[in-house]
């Protein structure tokens, strides 16, 4: 199971950041291998929020709500104190 995603892309909105289309149709993001939803403008939204680089073995987090069917919002969690 997982979140909806019938095309095999989803629609990433962020609060800084328009919509993207990111490939989900991918074995390893749905089994837990490889949660990584990838695309340029993502990795430019990660700078832009100081959030890259960041240090080994500390990568962001992010929380990730469906708002439609194959369409997500996604926000940086806060880090732990």
């Amino acid at each position: 199971a997982g979140l909806p995603c019938p095309t095999g892309s989803a629609a990433v909105a962020g609060s800084t950041v328009a919509d993207v289309e990111v490939n989900c149709a991918k074995d390893s993001f749905w089994n837990g291998t490889c949660r990584e939803l990838i695309a340029q403008d993502i990795g430019r939204w990660f700078f832009d929020l100081g959030l890259a680089p960041w240090p080994k073995g500390r990568p962001p987090r992010f929380s990730m709500s469906p708002t439609a069917t194959g369409v997500f919002r996604v926000e940086p969690q806060q880090a732990p104190a």
